[in-house]
């Protein structure tokens, strides 16, 4: 089974990037301009039933047009008890608060530009975690009814 990546960043010139980087690594790769365009966006609670995850990892920026990505990935660990734990942020213009918000969930933080091999090293490292008979969730299956909207970002982010 090939893994799964989402992307999450809203300059497409990063967002390909990522995306042919990842496919070349054997990732389906499932890549949105905004966390609000992500079929997760709208889910109450996480859909994964026991040993099924969404997705093996994730990458995302943290400044994005309509969602903070550090507030989406906060909503999804926190509030919606996602199992997903391979969780990488992306920015060029980091905050303290959204760095300690990315410490205390334990994504790897990279600053951008950010160089490949960075990125090789931490997928190599949890690359060793994913089991190769685990199972996805089909995310194109999520039912419309389950989705609420996340808010759009609050002023002066």
């Amino acid at each position: 089974m090939k893994r799964r990546a989402l992307v999450f960043d809203d300059q497409p010139a990063i967002r390909h990037l990522l995306r042919a980087f990842l496919e070349g690594r054997g990732y389906e790769v499932l890549a949105y301009e905004d966390p609000s365009d992500c079929p997760l966006n709208g889910i109450v609670s996480c859909p994964c039933p026991g040993g099924v995850l969404c997705a093996d990892v994730i990458v995302t920026d943290v400044q994005m047009l309509r969602v903070n990505g550090m507030d989406f990935i906060n909503r999804l660990i926190l509030q919606k008890n996602c199992k997903l734990t391979r969780i990488a942020v992306l920015s060029g213009s980091w905050t303290e608060q959204d760095l300690k918000r990315a410490e205390q969930m334990g994504c790897k933080v990279f600053e951008k530009p950010f160089g490949l091999v960075e990125l090789v090293e931490w997928l190599r490292e949890v690359e060793r975690d994913i089991l190769p008979d685990r199972c996805l969730l089909d995310l194109v299956a999520l039912p419309v009814s389950e989705q609420v909207e996340l808010p759009l970002k609050s002023p002066g982010r």
